[in-house]
């Protein structure tokens, strides 16, 4: 006879039973008959044969096959403080991990209900301070999803392995948690649900960061100090927010960094320190990227040529990691000369000066004709390295966008200039017919959307706005990336609201409609726009 008791719902179930008849000894649970398969196997307790991306008996009985977390960087020493230092860490060889069978394997996972938010504890989840399976979830999706849209695809795959990342993560809970924040940011645009969960992990690294400044436990120059301070960029850059709602919280970010790696350039260079870590030059050439698109975007971010010099930046923007590669390939975001950048830096910060006195006009030329020398340096390059897809492609946006930075310097130079100006018509049509043939993917569409803004207030044909809005569209679609969001949701109000036509060539242009090709000298910055604020 079987009974069970069962105790109210306040208290724990408490089960006893009983029979007439003795009860065989249990059988101990099967063995596990591999410890370095695919989950599935394990869980189905099976001989993995360990075939990546897919094993046999997963492909045989189609299901979906998952590979632990692959080993991470080896540590040399012992952390202390925050968490081991870049240097205590062995960066990526270039025979590092398979990325696209990792990432293919991944796919499979997304489409598994990992996906749901629950607080599931698992000693499977492969890093240290995983605690949820929905931190699981994003930990993977973090590596795998939100990095490689930050790395451009001309860039040596070294660059692609982020174990240092991982394991200074996993030792500080600031670091992971804004991993987790920015993953949380970006898969929150397909899945809502991942929204609060953003803030609640931003909210946690911005009060442990504020706490661990008061108590001045930082020095400015820590590892952990320089990854937090670029994600916490990112994470601003992922919110896709424009005007009244645009936040200058990146502005501040931003300035942190800045002050971060001049600290950072001055004790390495007392101690001598190695500045070929990955996570260096991935970070200073972040810093180059973020400051002239956000300038160009609010003029606030303009303090930030006063708070770092370019010589102090140099040595990381010219640090090559994997020796035997070519330059572009060490350079795994700008791709390009970083000189190109500082001067779209300075042509962005002149824009806000409108109309220019005599010593800024003077400066303004000057860029312009830097910017002419580059494009024929570009070109150049392009007639020797054309016949390789991977540098074609990173050319044509290297000179799609001096096109653009052309375009801004002679609109900041004579404002009264417009669209249906010959220069400027000749500038806008090379750079349409780069973006009518170059691929842009999922990985990358960021560093568009600079060129996109200038190149999208500089068209003057319907047929040219259509073009642009479509390829926004798929840009969208393909990488959920906040930044482009941002774009094209600004642009769509412009296109909307300003006369893009000129007054010499069509003869109904209403001359009380403000003029779409004045937004780019916007004194407050392009998403300061009044038109943005309604």
């Amino acid at each position: 006879m079987i009974s069970i008791r069962t105790s109210t719902p306040s208290t724990s179930i408490s089960t006893s039973i009983s029979t007439s008849t003795p009860t065989a000894p249990r059988r101990p649970p099967p063995r596990l008959r591999t410890k370095t398969g695919c989950f599935q196997c394990r869980k189905r307790r099976k001989k993995c044969d360990e075939r990546k991306p897919f094993c046999t008996d997963c492909s045989k009985h189609g299901f979906r096959c998952v590979w632990p977390a692959p080993p991470t960087a080896i540590i040399r020493s012992e952390p202390q403080g925050h968490g081991p230092t870049l240097a205590a860490i062995e960066a990526p060889t270039n025979d590092d991990l398979d990325v696209l069978e990792r990432r293919r394997a991944v796919d499979i996972l997304f489409a598994d209900d990992s996906t749901k938010i629950a607080t599931t504890r698992s000693a499977c989840y492969g890093l240290p301070g995983i605690r949820t399976s929905a931190e699981h979830y994003l930990s993977l999706y973090y590596r795998e999803r939100y990095m490689p849209t930050l790395l451009r695809s001309h860039a040596h795959r070294g660059f692609a392995n982020y174990s240092s990342l991982l394991v200074i993560g996993s030792q500080n809970s600031m670091i992971m948690n804004i991993f987790l924040a920015t993953a949380a940011t970006h898969a929150g645009w397909s899945n809502p649900r991942f929204k609060p969960l953003s803030i609640k992990y931003y909210n946690s690294v911005i009060s442990s960061l504020r706490k661990a400044i008061d108590t001045q436990t930082v020095k400015g120059d820590e590892d952990w100090l320089l990854v937090v301070t670029n994600f916490l960029c990112l994470f601003e850059v992922g919110q896709g927010r424009i005007a009244a709602t645009y936040n200058s919280g990146i502005v501040s970010h931003l300035a942190g960094l800045a002050r971060i790696l001049s600290i950072r350039s001055a004790t390495d260079t007392r101690l001598k320190r190695s500045l070929k870590h990955p996570v260096l030059r991935t970070t200073a050439e972040s810093f180059v990227h973020l400051s002239y698109t956000t300038a160009f975007y609010d003029s606030k971010a303009d303090l930030l040529a006063d708070l770092f010099s370019w010589d102090e930046l140099q040595p990381y923007l010219e640090a090559n990691r994997f020796s035997g590669a070519r330059a572009f390939e060490n350079s795994p975001l700008l791709g390009y000369n970083w000189r190109i950048y500082k001067t779209a830096f300075e042509v962005v910060r002149l824009s806000h000066k409108v109309p220019l006195n005599t010593v800024s006009s003077s400066r303004g030329q000057e860029l312009d004709r830097e910017l002419l020398e580059y494009d024929e340096e570009v070109r150049k390059d392009a007639e020797t390295w054309g016949s390789d897809k991977r540098v074609k492609g990173l050319l044509q946006h290297t000179r799609m966008l001096i096109s653009a930075a052309r375009i801004l310097a002679l609109k900041t130079l004579r404002p009264e200039t417009r669209a249906s100006d010959p220069q400027i018509v000749q500038l806008v049509q090379d750079a349409l017919a780069t973006l009518r043939v170059v691929t842009i993917n999922h990985e990358g569409t960021a560093y568009f959307c600079w060129p996109l803004a200038i190149i999208s207030c500089a068209v003057s044909t319907e047929e040219d706005i259509a073009f642009l809005s479509q390829l926004l569209q798929n840009m969208w679609d393909r990488s959920q990336s906040g930044s482009v969001l941002c774009l094209k949701t600004a642009m769509e109000t412009f296109w909307k609201s300003l006369e893009f036509r000129s007054s010499d060539d069509v003869k109904e242009v209403d001359g009380d409609k403000p003029n779409l090709f004045d937004v780019l000298v916007q004194g407050d910055g392009f998403m300061k726009h009044p038109l943005l604020k309604t």
